[in-house]
């Protein structure tokens, strides 16, 4: 910042990377906006309003993101501007699923065209449901509204906004569906973003696995020619179950889980045990040490599952059984250098 400044005072001419490394540096959104308004029209290209609409996101104003999108993106029919669009929206989401206010968000002042775009549709709207709007405008075979047809990223930036709102397993398995009709692979950070959506719905997340997710995930991998990527669409799926099993408190479905994934030919990892935790914390267990709530009732998942519920005194030893299935010790791993081992002679 510093750097850029000196350059400034000695009149040094910046060029479109030099403002688009700014724009990722600012601090709040008047930053954003002063650096736009006082920059050359000409240095605003695609880059530096992509950078200035991912900045938006990361600093929770989501409103501006969708102003910028207006101005100097559409209609543009370049799906990246889009994604990133929705990039910034699913921030907003993760920051508390913001309500979108963008008609008292700051006006730039003699900058950009200002013309009919989508935030006027979007106002209101918390960023999930935004994103929902936005999803259904892409993938409107009518286009009535000029905007690209969704690619994979699109599909995977709204699953990621999607598990911030109201989760439920018919959302899920229409996002999915969607995703599969229009020809997006099935990839596994998709189906981990999926997954989420999901909730504490560890039911219904199992019997879309089985029935279809599974299979998809299968062609998929079959697809796979690289052997250092394969099975990692596999993982990720099966990590996003996980992150289900934790939402619902469901340790015992975990382990079960772990076993699977073993029978598949992969080994669950401290990246699994993780993603348990994350399901966990967004319980809203985040005051709680990970194997120590013994009292929680462990009530989700749906009535199929309701005869399986652990025990609430056996939350923490399932756990515990759920952690040395993730933490097998690996000998070529620095993080272990220092584990005591024993040997089992038998």
């Amino acid at each position: 910042r510093k750097l850029y400044q000196r350059m400034l005072e000695l009149e040094v001419p910046q060029d479109a990377y030099t403002l688009s490394s700014m724009m990722l540096l600012c601090t709040s959104s008047d930053e954003i906006l002063r650096l736009i308004e006082k920059s050359d029209s000409q240095l605003l290209t695609p880059a530096v309003i992509r950078s200035a609409i991912t900045q938006s996101g990361r600093l929770g104003d989501p409103s501006l993101a969708c102003q910028l999108f207006d101005y100097f993106a559409f209609p543009s029919m370049n799906v990246r501007v889009w994604n990133v669009l929705f990039g910034a929206l699913a921030e907003g989401a993760k920051q508390g699923n913001l309500i979108l206010d963008v008609s008292s968000a700051p006006i730039l002042n003699e900058i950009g065209d200002k013309k009919a775009g989508i935030s006027s549709s979007l106002d209101g709207l918390t960023c999930s449901e935004a994103c929902q709007v936005l999803l259904t405008l892409m993938s409107s075979t009518t286009k009535k509204a000029k905007a690209p047809y969704p690619n994979s990223q699109t599909y995977c930036l709204s699953a990621s906004a999607l598990q911030y709102g109201s989760t439920d397993r018919d959302l899920a398995r229409t996002l999915f569906r969607n995703a599969t009709y229009a020809g997006i692979p099935a990839d596994g950070r998709f189906l981990n973003a999926v997954f989420r959506c999901f909730g504490d719905d560890i039911g219904g997340a199992l019997e879309s696995w089985k029935n279809e997710i599974r299979r998809a995930c299968l062609e998929r991998e079959s697809k796979t020619t690289r052997a250092s990527l394969r099975n990692k669409n596999l993982v990720a799926a099966y990590n996003g179950l996980l992150y289900v099993c934790g939402r619902a408190l469901r340790p015992d479905i975990a382990v079960r889980l772990a076993y699977a994934m073993n029978k598949e030919g992969i080994e669950p990892d401290k990246n699994s045990l993780n993603n348990y935790k994350a399901g966990k914390r967004a319980r809203g267990q985040s005051q709680v040490a990970f194997g120590e709530d013994e009292k929680s009732d462990g009530v989700a998942g749906g009535k199929v599952w309701s005869k399986l519920f652990p025990k609430p005194n056996m939350v923490k030893q399932y756990e515990s059984l759920l952690y040395v299935e993730c933490s097998k010790y690996d000998p070529n791993r620095k993080s272990m250098s220092s584990d005591k081992r024993v040997r089992i002679i038998v």
